[in-house]
Order: C-alpha cells, then sequence, then structure tokens
C-alpha cells in the first residue's frame, strides 16, 4: 500500500530537537516503511531509505484563516500530481491541502490529531472551520480518551475516532546507573497552561528550607511559547516566569534550557531526583512519558490524560497550589526508597503499556484495515 503522509508546517521530521509531533510520526514511518511505500511530505533533517520525500517548507506564518488557506492551496498544488491509496494529515497547518488531495484522488484521508489546542480554548472562525473540514474524514486518529471528548463535543462523530495513544522507544528513553543529582526537572513549552510559575513557586518554597537549598530548577521548553516560532524571542508567559526568578533572587537555582538535542535531553531525565509535570492541560503529555521510560520519579497533575498515563506509578496531586506541590515535591525527596521504587514502577509501567513496539502493533493494525 501507498501512503502519503503530510507533515508539512511542523519542524522537520527527524530532527531530533521539537515537539510530539516529530518524534510520533518518525517512530510510525519506520515502521510502516518496512512494509508499505511511504511518501512524506515536508521536511526531513536527515536521508530516509525506503521513503519518498516532497520538500515543503512552510511559508506563512501564524495560524490565520488566511495563512492556512494559503498554506493549503500551495501544498496540494505541490502534490496533485501523486498517486496514493491513503493520506493522512498531521496538523492543522497540512489538513487542508490533504483534504483537497483526498477528494481529488477519492481515497481516504486520516486527521491524526497530536495537537489539543485547536480543540481547547475559545472558539474562533478557523477552529470552527477546521473542525468543520475534520468531520469530512474518513477516520480521527488521537491520543487520548479527553481528546476524543473535546472532538465529540465539536461535532465530530464517536465512530469516527479511533484513541491511540503515544508510545515511547524504550530502547533510547532508559534509565542509568548513575547517581540522581540534586534538581527537579520539568519540559514543556513556556504557555499558561503548562503551569511553570506554579512551579517555580512552589521550589521557591522548597528551597526555603535548609535541607533543600541546595537543590536545582531545570526548566526546558522553547521560551517562544512553541516548537515552531524563533526561539529567541520569550512569550508573554516566559517573561513572568522570569520576572518571578528575579522577584525571589533564583537566577543561581533555575536553569533554563531550549533547543536541547534528544541525547541530552535523556541524560537530564536519568540523572533527575524528580520529574513534576504540573500541566493544567494536555492532549496526552508525551515528556511525562518519556521521563517515566528514563525511571525517573514522577509528580503530575491530577488531570486527564495524565493521570491515565500515570496510573500508580507515580504521584498525582491538584497542581494548582504551590504550597501542595512544594509538600509533595518534599516527601518523595526525602524518601530515597520511595524515589527509588517510584521509578522502578514508572518504568515498567511505560515499557509494558506505552513501549513503540506495543503502540506500533496497534497502529499498523489499524492502518492496514485499508
Amino acid at each position: 500500500m501507498k501512503i502519503l503522509i503530510n507533515i508539512t508546517g511542523v519542524k522537520p521530521l527527524y530532527f531530533d530537537k521539537g515537539g510530539a509531533i516529530q518524534k510520533l510520526v518518525g517512530y510510525q514511518v519506520d515502521k510502516l516503511k518496512r512494509e508499505h511505500q511511504i511518501i512524506i511530505v515536508g521536511e526531513v533533517a536527515k536521508r530516509l531509505r525506503g521513503a519518498k520525500i516532497i520538500v515543503q517548507k512552510r511559508r506563512f506564518s501564524g495560524d490565520s484563516l488566511f495563512s492556512l488557506i494559503l498554506e493549503g492551496i500551495q501544498g496540494f498544488l505541490k502534490i496533485r500530481h501523486q498517486e496514493a491509496d491513503l493520506i493522512m494529515a498531521t496538523h492543522p497547518r497540512n489538513f487542508f491541502a490533504s483534504f483537497l488531495f483526498s477528494k481529488l484522488k477519492r481515497k481516504p484521508l486520516i486527521a491524526w490529531e497530536m495537537d489539543h489546542n485547536f480543540w481547547v480554548g475559545p472558539e474562533t472562525i478557523v477552529k470552527k472551520i477546521y473542525h468543520f473540514l475534520i468531520s469530512r474524514a474518513d477516520k480521527v486518529f488521537t491520543l487520548s480518551q479527553i481528546q476524543k471528548k473535546r472532538m465529540i463535543s465539536k461535532g465530530i462523530k464517536p465512530s469516527k475516532i479511533i484513541v491511540i495513544p503515544a508510545g515511547v522507544d524504550t530502547k533510547k528513553f532508559t534509565p542509568s546507573k548513575q547517581k540522581k543529582e540534586k534538581y527537579l526537572l520539568s519540559v514543556g513549552k513556556f504557555i499558561e497552561s503548562k503551569n511553570q510559575l506554579i512551579l517555580l513557586k512552589a521550589f521557591k518554597k522548597l528551597t526555603s528550607q535548609k535541607k533543600f537549598e541546595d537543590y536545582k530548577l531545570c526548566l526546558v521548553g522553547p521560551i517562544s511559547g512553541a516548537f515552531t516560532s524563533p526561539s529567541t524571542k520569550g512569550s508573554e508567559y516566559y517573561h513572568q516566569c522570569m520576572a518571578y526568578v528575579r522577584q525571589e533572587d533564583l537566577e543561581k537555582k533555575v536553569k533554563f534550557y531550549q533547543d536541547l538535542t534528544e541525547k541530552k535531553l535523556i541524560g537530564l531525565y536519568q540523572k533527575a531526583a524528580l520529574f513534576v509535570f504540573p500541566s493544567k492541560e494536555e492532549g496526552f503529555g508525551l515528556v511525562l512519558l518519556e521521563a517515566m521510560a528514563c525511571g525517573c520519579p514522577c509528580l503530575a497533575n491530577d488531570i486527564a490524560p495524565l493521570s491515565g498515563i500515570l496510573g500508580e506509578a507515580g504521584r498525582k496531586i491538584d497542581a494548582s497550589q504551590p504550597e501542595i506541590l512544594a509538600r509533595e515535591m518534599k516527601k518523595i525527596l526525602l524518601d530515597q526508597s520511595l524515589a527509588k521504587k517510584m521509578g522502578e514502577s514508572a518504568r515498567k509501567r511505560a515499557v509494558s503499556k506505552f513501549g513503540t513496539q506495543v503502540i506500533n502493533k496497534q497502529f499498523k493494525e489499524l492502518i492496514e484495515t485499508y
């Protein structure tokens, strides 16, 4: 079978920096290209055997209706002469082109929804049009039950929606025998829903106690608030976080990282004393899963879908209050046997429930129904 996968509008596939979309598409392409002909439309960062690449760069910034339509028309013109048995769109920025192509060729279209931002927040004309077009796809793949509920509320038929969780490469994201170091870790782009400011306030309370004054906090993620935006311009929320860091004299204790390679990120996961994920809203939460796979004890906000990923392998709390968050961090850091057990349980759950070998099999079986 010949499958066209459109990744236009996100960072290059196999780029070792970036967000969940690149990683998840990469995992599936590696598997699918062994048995099927794959056409990738977009940017690919390395030479890829067994797949045809049609280079299509994002040329219009922002997610306005005008830019999305222009992006879609340009993308359609680029691929209109291709032939495929199945089309997969991976982002709102490439869905319109994929939709037009599927109608022209009269072939099935799968909307592979990995960005939850178009399904939450205030309704806009762009979102309404996008929801209408998605409802015309043959199937919609999404990462979690909470995302499925959001889609149903926007008019997508339940029968069209299939939940396939994200997977993690547990041979790459693996524990280290190195000793844990005195730092807490959190990963996420700097937007208000990621809740880094609450974490900073909790960290301030924690390190005001003498026993924890040597601990550091590592915050990893693009300061722009988006993996596809210029990394040099900080978001408004990032500047709020920085203002708090300066106000509380935390400059020497809080480290900001962006554009980390995957190898360096894995190293941070492996040696962190605790991974903290206080996010208020997620479509899935891949970074939590990555931390679990690396054997890192995890503390997460008790919301769907994070609670479903973590299960009983970590601590789930109400992360809306810095006092509660600081108290739970303290409990785990004071009890080394508990932290060790949490890390081991997290690794075991990541491998058994979310390893790529498990998820890829489910994905492949669904694709081959076409």
